[in-house]
């Protein structure tokens, strides 16, 4: 099934939604430090109902399948995670702005399985230097391009470490970028 699967024309670029960046398949399949798998929450819902003999061998055969197939399904997360990571870094726009403190942080929409929210956060600078006004931020240019500067720089980062992580999987070394 999946070797019919053709991407539709890639020269056309329809903009995304901001939330539609984050959205994944096998991700979403796949446990996390914080979740459970969905495929053992499938199963696991098994021991808390009345089951037949055929549900027990059905689940199973269930279990045996996804156990089998399990290096691709790793797989195909990975370079899911990376491709909504490019993703993400190709698309910064619909920035937010949030003064805590004296602190000016600025955030968007970015796919990060270990954290609950959804997003890559940082600190552009302080009330100090930019003054405490959302929509003169907004309006600032400097202040925008240093924002996107810094998100692109976070991306990269998330960006490199899960290359290692393929890397990895694929057995191929990674080398550290710091000297």
């Amino acid at each position: 099934m999946l070797e019919k699967f053709k991407p539709k024309n890639l020269t056309k670029s329809k903009r995304m939604k901001p939330a539609e960046i984050n959205q994944g398949v096998f991700v979403e399949l796949m446990a996390t430090p914080t979740r459970k798998s969905a495929f053992e929450t499938f199963v696991n819902k098994e021991h808390f109902m009345n089951s037949s003999f055929e549900a027990e061998l059905l689940v199973e055969e269930y279990t045996d399948t996804v156990n089998s197939i399990q290096r691709e399904l790793k797989l195909a997360s990975l370079l899911e995670e990376l491709i909504m990571l490019h993703r993400a870094k190709n698309n910064i726009r619909d920035i937010k702005i949030s003064l805590v403190r004296e602190y000016i942080y600025v955030r968007m929409n970015c796919y990060r399985p270990t954290i609950a929210a959804k997003d890559v956060r940082v600190i552009v600078g302080t009330t100090f230097q930019y003054g405490d006004n959302v929509d003169a931020l907004f309006a600032n240019a400097d202040f925008m391009g240093k924002a996107k500067q810094k998100i692109e720089f976070q991306i990269d980062e998330m960006i490199q470490l899960k290359q290692n992580e393929l890397n990895q999987f694929y057995g191929i070394p990674s080398y550290s970028s710091a000297y």
